[in-house]
């Protein structure tokens, strides 16, 4: 497998304890680290590949399909016409003329 170098800063007391755990293990410090950073993305990239899912689940739903476009409009509210309360009938009875 290839493999590639890069540089992380890290907090003294926790490079001195890497260094402890890698002597008391017969392990170099690289090693710690690799399976140390292996098992941090095992244990999170399901959850990053569920929510990159669901991100892209959701960006599909939020785009017109084709089914969206053949759905007819919905009636305007102006073509609403509201049954009439009790009040309004109250008041239509008074302005009839006797």
């Amino acid at each position: 497998m290839a493999t590639e170098a890069f540089t992380i800063r890290a907090e003294t007391d926790i490079v001195h304890k890497l260094d402890s755990l890698a002597g008391s293990l017969d392990r170099s410090r690289n090693y710690l680290v690799n399976q140390a950073i292996k098992a941090y993305l095992q244990a999170n990239a399901p959850a990053c590949d569920k929510i990159n899912q669901g991100i892209a689940a959701a960006d599909r739903e939020s785009t017109p399909s084709k089914k969206a476009e053949k759905t007819p409009p919905l009636p305007t509210l102006l073509a609403f016409t509201p049954m009439p309360n009790r009040t309004t009938m109250i008041l239509k009875n008074r302005m009839k003329p006797p």
